[in-house]
């Protein structure tokens, strides 16, 4: 299943051959042309779209490193068919040619938790937000949800699922 909509990622804003949503790629370009003009950085997909079976096959190997503690391999990963990157809407970013620093110490990573709302995109799993999404912090994993969802979560500095809980409902 590839849901619909979905384009192949341009190869000067990627690793590999990767898709998102279209109005996903459109934002993530631009957001990335915003970046590289304020701090020189180039910022790319290092994964978008990724189907079902390939989750599945990452899942399984984690569970088989963790020895089978399904618990901790839940709070690190989503399990096949959970996965926001099914969607095509969420996107790994990475710094090009640093894919194996740590991202959250890069000034690209300042920059988008300041301004990638602007874009649509949040930081999908926040140091601050575990209790509500139950996954560790990860610096790297955006979500696109469009302008006005995230200049909201944004300004109340909400996780996604406090946004839904309070205007999409359970």
């Amino acid at each position: 299943y590839i849901p619909e909509g979905m384009v192949e990622v341009d190869a000067a804003y990627r690793y590999g051959v990767n898709m998102l949503n279209g109005d996903a790629d459109a934002a993530f370009r631009q957001m990335a042309d915003a970046l590289k003009a304020e701090v020189t950085n180039e910022i790319l997909v290092n994964f978008g779209y990724r189907s079902y079976s390939a989750i599945e096959i990452d899942y399984s190997e984690a569970l088989v490193d963790a020895e089978n503690d399904e618990a901790a391999v839940d709070s690190f990963m989503f399990r096949p068919g959970a996965d926001e990157h099914q969607t095509g809407l969420a996107v790994d970013i990475v710094d090009k040619g640093r894919e194996s620093a740590d991202f959250r110490k890069s000034r690209s990573y300042s920059w988008l938790k300041e301004n990638s709302y602007l874009y649509g995109f949040i930081q999908r799993f926040p140091d601050r937000g575990k209790t509500l999404t139950g996954m560790e912090e990860n610096p790297n994993w955006f979500r696109y949800v469009g302008t006005g969802a995230a200049q909201v979560i944004h300004s109340y500095n909400w996780v996604l699922e406090e946004y839904y809980y309070l205007f999409i409902g359970i």
